[in-house]
């Protein structure tokens, strides 16, 4: 058996986007507590564009706190988050997701305007809060521009970079090159814990395979959300993914028969 990969699941929150951000809270408890008994550990909710998007949009059905304490009482091993670009969230959201029992968030950047994160970074670790970089639009560096930018984010504390295929246009031999570039940067300096992922969409139909790929060249985190829901053509499936990784060799602890079934009774009608 290969490598041991995370699945994390955005159904809550990248799959928002094709509903205008109208989950109920009694989704959120069912998908939730589905997901948890199939094996995810990691489960983002909230708005698509992150934690505090209801300051500037009224149409998120409910509030930042009421998904975190919907969420926080439903589930026992698995931590949620959020997605959390510098602007939309603010200091005062980082404190009100630590108090309400949340593990993670993922901080949605680019290189240039990486510097902004810088306080959020801080604030994370004080709150003991678990954060990745998700460097969107990835396909628009290097992977060289890449794999210098993970040092920096290791260098800062992070858990991880994610590679992101924001418009899901990327190929596998694409994101093969990005992965390596940036394992062999991160061996050089002794980055033992920290991990990279990767976020895909389906818009050419590649984002499992390109997923595979990254697992392949050596991510330790994927994407994926149920039945591929999620903005513009969607994610990659998380039910598929937990297929393919065990095919290809892999280990995760998803049951990815209970994400099919999961799948069926909540996203598909």
């Amino acid at each position: 058996m290969k490598n041991k990969i995370s699945i994390l699941d955005t159904t809550l929150r990248d799959g928002s986007y094709t509903i205008g951000y109208q989950f109920s809270l009694q989704d959120n408890v069912i998908i939730s507590s589905g997901l948890e008994r199939a094996g995810v550990e990691l489960i983002e909710i909230g708005h698509g564009t992150g934690l505090g998007s209801s300051r500037k949009s009224n149409t998120q059905a409910y509030s930042d706190v009421e998904y975190m304490k919907s969420v926080r009482d439903t589930i026992k091993k698995s931590s949620y988050g959020f997605f959390f670009i510098p602007g939309i969230g603010n200091s005062n959201d980082l404190k009100l997701l630590a108090d309400h029992g949340g593990g993670f968030i993922r901080i949605g950047v680019s290189i240039e305007n990486y510097h902004e994160a810088k306080k959020y970074i801080k604030l994370s670790k004080k709150l003991k809060i678990k954060f990745w970089i998700n460097l969107m639009k990835s396909y628009v560096y290097t992977p060289q521009e890449f794999s210098e930018f993970a040092k920096n984010c290791f260098l800062d504390g992070a858990e991880g970079l994610y590679l992101v295929d924001s418009a899901g246009g990327m190929l596998p031999r694409d994101v093969s090159l990005y992965i390596e570039a940036a394992k062999s940067t991160l061996e050089k300096i002794n980055a033992k814990n920290f991990h990279l992922g990767f976020h895909g969409h389906e818009n050419i139909s590649m984002g499992v395979a390109c997923a595979l790929a990254a697992v392949e060249s050596g991510a330790t985190i994927v994407d994926g959300s149920l039945l591929g829901i999620g903005r513009s053509i969607g994610n990659s499936p998380i039910e598929t993914l937990g297929i393919v990784l065990k095919k290809a060799g892999f280990s995760s602890k998803v049951d990815q028969w209970q994400l099919s079934a999961l799948a069926d009774k909540t996203i598909r009608p």
